[in-house]
């Protein structure tokens, strides 16, 4: 007979407590942000977080952002489909890749989406891919995917470019920005092109402490490619000790604000009537804008680029100002997360197990088989013998009725046993029917068959004493 086979699942329920340093890491992925934790020590920078520094044996306590793009550092092929921790449902992705943010000196491990007819290539530029509904946990990035865009500081060549795009999108290659005018085609920014073509731009004002950028334009309406070119403002930022970043909008422009928010910009400023003003120093400002609402009013915004260092202090407490507690503590960050999956699964039985699930199936009875070297009889039938590890040979029917040898009761559920078959030389496991009060051990059992089987060991309802069959 074909060996016989089923397919079943576990249901598992899950809890998992964070603490608070990979707590603040996912509460950031919450806000669309990605946050490393630098060792004040020897600079070092941990993504994902760290309790203790790998190179100086320090405990990290600073938290800074990173950008959303970053270097494929290596990848596999996945072959099989993958199961999603959370939810139990295969999700079809074909490669695991790490991947280093810039910004970071570790690397993520996570999934490249979509990597398309071209195989991925160490050394190649990705960028985080977002979900839709953001809840605090790895997967609110779905992944990252791979660019064939290219960001780059601006350079001379790019002037005529940068006008034009400045142009479309402003009016003229001038800003005007908190009552100051600049010339946008000689501010420092970035560039993304394909082809050698830029067809989006970031630039920026550096001012020490406050930079501020001037404009986040792209020629084709991709969410990941503003954010790229808002990363690498960010990022520049931060390397030259900035702490915090300020944008500018106009009441509006619904999108910007919308793109600002959820980029980790706050609201600071509404300069009420600021644009009537603004239109002498540029009469191409418009007196109408988005879904042709008048534009009156600046709307300023801004960003911290540094997180508060951690305090050390008791479990349990916040730093100054209601600053997350230090990593390992307890703290608002460390919220658990809490779910359940099905894990499914499928069993091949081999020839000898395959028999004596049939017999239980077809005919209700239990079948041992018998080995030729020691003599001992093994139920549940199986190919080798553990008494001398020799292959068993012949199957001979044992019980129904048999001895229990143990039994234990687990609270609220089943009663577990182990009895001992008539003609069997070894013992099964199975349910005692009963409570384990009612019986002890060496006292006569006896089989109970299910009223519908299906070829597996339940088809065995559980053994019960002998007489209340």
């Amino acid at each position: 007979m074909s060996p016989l086979a089923v397919s079943l699942g576990m249901d598992l329920s899950w809890r998992y407590a964070p603490g608070a340093a990979m707590g603040e890491f996912l509460a950031g992925l919450r806000k669309r942000r990605i946050l490393a934790l630098r060792c004040e020590g020897c600079g070092r920078r941990y993504l994902p977080p760290r309790p203790f520094c790998g190179e100086c044996r320090r405990r990290p306590s600073g938290w800074v952002p990173v950008a959303h793009e970053g270097t494929l550092e290596a990848w596999t092929v996945v072959h099989q489909p993958m199961l999603d921790g959370r939810t139990g449902k295969a999700r079809p992705s074909p490669y695991g890749m790490l991947v280093r943010p810039d910004g970071a000196d570790t690397t993520i491990n996570h999934l490249l989406v979509e990597p398309g007819p071209v195989r991925p290539a160490i050394g190649q530029r990705v960028h985080a891919v977002w979900g839709e509904t953001l809840r605090g946990a790895v997967d609110d990035i779905e992944g990252f995917r791979a660019m064939s865009v290219r960001l780059r500081p601006f350079e001379p060549r790019d002037r005529d470019a940068v006008a034009a795009i400045l142009t479309r999108h402003f009016g003229s290659p001038r800003i005007v920005s908190r009552g100051a005018l600049r010339d946008g085609v000689q501010a420092p920014g970035f560039v993304a092109e394909e082809g050698g073509a830029p067809f989006g731009l970031a630039i920026y004002v550096d001012g020490g402490q406050e930079w501020e950028l001037l404009a986040v334009a792209r020629e084709r309406p991709a969410e990941c490619l503003g954010a790229a070119l808002l990363d690498a403002v960010v990022h520049r930022a931060i390397s030259a000790g900035a702490e915090r970043l300020v944008a500018t909008t106009t009441d509006d422009n619904e999108p910007a604000l919308a793109f600002y928010a959820r980029h980790g910009f706050e609201v600071v400023e509404r300069r009420a009537g600021a644009i009537a003003g603004y239109r002498s120093q540029k009469p191409e400002i418009p007196e109408t804008g988005v879904g042709g609402r008048p534009i009156r009013d600046e709307i300023v915004l801004s960003r911290a680029l540094r997180a508060p260092a951690r305090q050390t202090g008791a479990p349990g407490r916040t730093g100054p100002a209601g600053a997350p507690a230090p990593p390992g503590t307890a703290g608002p960050a460390g919220e658990a997360l809490e779910g359940a999956i099905r894990v499914p699964f499928r069993y091949a039985a081999g020839g000898v197990s395959s028999r004596f699930l049939a017999a239980l199936r077809d005919e209700g009875r239990i079948l041992g088989a018998r080995c030729p070297g020691c003599g001992c009889v093994v139920c549940p039938a199986r190919s080798l013998c553990p008494r001398c590890g020799g292959a068993t040979a012949g199957l001979v029917g044992v019980g129904p009725g048999g001895t229990l040898l143990c039994a234990t009761e687990v609270p609220g559920r089943e009663t577990f046993a182990l009895v001992r078959l008539d003609g069997a030389g070894t013992s099964m496991m199975h349910h005692l029917l009963g409570s384990v009060e009612e019986v002890r051990p060496g006292a006569r059992v006896r089989a109970r068959f299910a009223a519908e089987r299906a070829g597996t060991i339940l088809d065995i309802a559980g053994f019960e004493p002998e007489g209340d069959s």
